[in-house]
């Protein structure tokens, strides 16, 4: 349920999951560096598509500034949330590595 903003952003938010496609990956390497330790590396792609009826979008969003926010939004999730995943994947793996 979607509280707040304009009625468009309301019915627009109220369907995205009709809306939204969403496709992710991670990539890790473990990398041996100079020093003989092991440096993990992660890459993250997310794609999200959203097939937006025109119905919903006010003729007055164009769609360039509509794409950038959303990306610089999704970004900012990612740098946020992967800190927290990664270390729980450093957890596991610690774990697993030592067969406890």
């Amino acid at each position: 349920q979607c509280s707040g903003g304009p009625g468009w952003a309301q019915a627009l938010l109220s369907r995205i999951g009709e809306i939204a496609t969403t496709v992710s990956s991670n990539t890790v390497d473990v990398q041996e560096d100079e020093g003989g330790g092991l440096t993990v590396v992660s890459r993250v792609k997310l794609t999200v598509k959203l097939s937006i009826p025109t119905l919903l979008l006010p003729p007055f969003v164009p769609a360039g500034p509509f794409e950038r926010s959303g990306s610089e939004s999704l970004q900012k999730l990612l740098d946020r949330d992967m800190g927290t995943v990664l270390g729980r994947f450093r957890e596991g793996y610690l774990t697993w590595a030592t067969g406890d």
